[in-house]
């Protein structure tokens, strides 16, 4: 234990170094962080530290969703439910399906082995992209359906690896059944976390105290993932539900504005800290992977998830076009170069049982999409935005 929570403290180090450069190096922070880790997994520099899906999922996760749900304002989701809803639902799903079909042809993928790995791969994360929006002053309502859109699919591509799951283990689970288990974890864990997320809000209402506040946001991100977990539901749907409860209801309604500095500043806080730590791990675990004993499946892989990419935002953008609810053409490359693969793939790729078959070649694929779409999409997307236009135009 103390080897951990050494090699801990170093990461934290890592991190604030790489922040404290960050002004001279020209590329995004996020990525320098993967780079970081990667040389020391080289070298073997923090022995003992992983991606454990149990690290991420319960403890690095409800932070990171929390931060980004509180800082969303209904008013936006309503204004553009309709794009949102569709990529992050159905794009999410014809993301999946695409893909499983690719690696199931072209490398012989059995079925479900290959729509799972669609399911893994599917979720988007688009947190150093969003950096560099910010930076370059883009579109607002852009980087609005981007973060929106990433932030509903992680939990859509965790139910449905779920579902997957349980079709794979053959537990009488047949595709209507599986459809309504989707339906049933979504919408049991998004019920959850607004119950858990109004008594919350009932209750900081009664207090004028921003560190009893923070604490109370604090019980009610952790507490909405680890209800919905007890009751078999989505404790990712759980949280996001939760943290749009407090951040548009709670937060303006019931606490002080020198309350919600307090708390905004916290979630802030260790939303960055977190998400340093999760970048570096990223690129330790990159370190581990013997990508060359696997080009044909990584080169297929690669390019089955910027196919299905393609496929999602082009197609089912085209399709609200002809419902009047068109999205600029220069929207649609920058959703889909744009659309990076990080931590949540990883989690749950590693979080597989041993006796999944084709597990090793799974982990291969995922590891290297990941690292592909943070360093080459990552790497090239403010030269893509500033191509395109698009930190020019008004929102």
């Amino acid at each position: 234990m103390d080897n951990v929570n050494l090699s801990f403290f170093w990461l934290m180090v890592l991190a604030t170094i790489v922040a404290m450069l960050g002004r001279f190096i020209r590329i995004p922070y996020t990525i320098a962080l993967v780079l970081t880790g990667f040389t020391v997994g080289v070298f073997g520099l923090l022995p003992g530290m992983h991606l454990s899906p149990h690290l991420l999922f319960a403890i690095f996760l409800p932070p990171i969703l929390f931060d980004a749900g509180i800082n969303i304002e209904l008013s936006l989701l309503k204004k553009q439910w309709l794009p949102i809803s569709v990529f992050a639902v159905l794009g999410t799903i014809v993301s999946a399906l695409v893909v499983g079909c690719a690696v199931h042809y072209l490398i012989e993928l059995p079925w479900l082995i290959a729509l799972l790995f669609g399911a893994i791969i599917s979720p988007t994360d688009p947190i150093s992209v969003l950096a560099i929006f910010k930076g370059l002053g883009t579109n607002e309502r852009l980087s609005n359906l981007i973060e929106a859109e990433s932030l509903f699919n992680d939990g859509i591509a965790v139910v449905l690896f779920v579902v997957l799951q349980q079709l794979l283990q053959a537990q009488g689970v047949t595709v209507w059944s599986g459809s309504w288990t989707f339906v049933k974890i979504a919408l049991g864990g998004a019920g959850i976390g607004l119950i858990i997320g109004l008594l919350g809000s009932q209750v900081t209402s009664k207090y004028d105290d921003h560190l009893l506040e923070i604490m109370l946001t604090t019980v009610v991100a952790f507490g909405a993932y680890l209800a919905a977990e007890q009751f078999h539901v989505s404790g990712v749907f759980a949280v996001i539900s939760a943290s749009l409860m407090v951040g548009n209801y709670g937060i303006p309604h019931g606490m002080s504005p020198n309350s919600r500095m307090a708390v905004y500043s916290f979630w802030e806080y260790v939303a960055f800290a977190v998400n340093s730590v999760v970048f570096l791990l990223i690129g330790l675990e990159e370190a581990s992977i013997p990508f060359k004993s696997a080009l044909i499946p990584v080169i297929v892989a690669i390019s089955a998830v910027l196919l299905g990419r393609m496929v999602s935002v082009y197609g089912l953008s085209s399709i609200m076009g002809l419902l009047g609810k068109g999205i600029p053409m220069s929207w649609r490359h920058v959703q889909v170069w744009s659309g990076l693969r990080g931590a949540l793939s990883m989690a749950m790729v590693i979080g597989l049982g041993a006796n999944v078959p084709y597990r090793s070649t799974l982990v291969i694929m995922t590891f290297a999409v990941v690292l592909f779409s943070l360093l080459v999409q990552g790497l090239s997307i403010k030269y893509v935005i500033n191509k395109l236009g698009i930190s020019q135009t008004l929102s």
